[in-house]
């Protein structure tokens, strides 16, 4: 399958732009979040922490560039996209109509109680029906309508199946089905309507 569509929507590379660095650079932050959020520092760490952030915070500021030129989140060809703002998602079977992805919610996505946050699972569900709705080479679309059902709990720190599916196409509109999960049990499922863009919409 052509993937081109799909990098030329979602991708935007900067000049002589190294991937490889990039996408350990985005691991790296996700394992730092992950580290944050299930740890209690002492008031030293904290302050040396904060104090290493707000220095690369200044480092960042000094290269910031448009939109067209963003690295971050627009990079296909990087697990997890190339940003750490929704858990990453690794694709496993690309077909026409269907795919099959795996996800891990770390802590960082935790709700309670060893389960992910519902707005995690949403935002995963979005993610994907994105993926879903350019194969075969399909035109670019947004999100219309997303509908998530929550049927089981979504744990955390655990390898999870994604099935999404094609149902029908009426002329611009793409109507979805995605479902998450662990082994036999449905943690939760999606219905979800894209709708192709115009010629010219942006």
């Amino acid at each position: 399958m052509n993937d081109d569509i799909w990098r030329s929507v979602w991708s935007r590379p900067a000049d002589a732009f190294d991937d490889r660095r990039y996408g350990r650079l985005t691991a790296s932050l996700r394992g730092f979040l992950a580290g944050l959020a299930g740890a209690r520092p002492s008031m030293t760490q904290i302050d040396d922490l904060e104090a290493t952030l707000a220095e690369w915070g200044d480092v960042l500021a000094t290269c910031q560039v448009d939109e067209d030129r963003q690295v971050y989140a627009q990079r296909p060809d990087v697990q997890g996209r190339g940003q750490v703002t929704c858990p990453a998602v690794a694709y496993t079977w690309l077909g026409e109509t269907e795919l099959r992805a795996r996800v891990r919610f770390d802590r960082y996505f935790l709700g309670s109680n060893g389960a992910a946050h519902g707005g995690a699972v949403a935002f995963v569900m979005d993610e994907v029906a994105g993926r879903l709705c350019h194969l075969g080479g399909r035109s670019t679309a947004r999100t219309a309508y997303l509908n998530t059902n929550y049927r089981s709990i979504t744990p955390t720190d655990t390898d999870l199946d994604i099935f999404g599916v094609i149902e029908r196409e009426e002329g611009r509109k793409r109507f979805l089905r995605l479902e998450i999960r662990d082994g036999n049990t449905l943690c939760a499922d999606a219905t979800v309507l894209m709708i192709a863009l115009n010629v010219g919409q942006v």
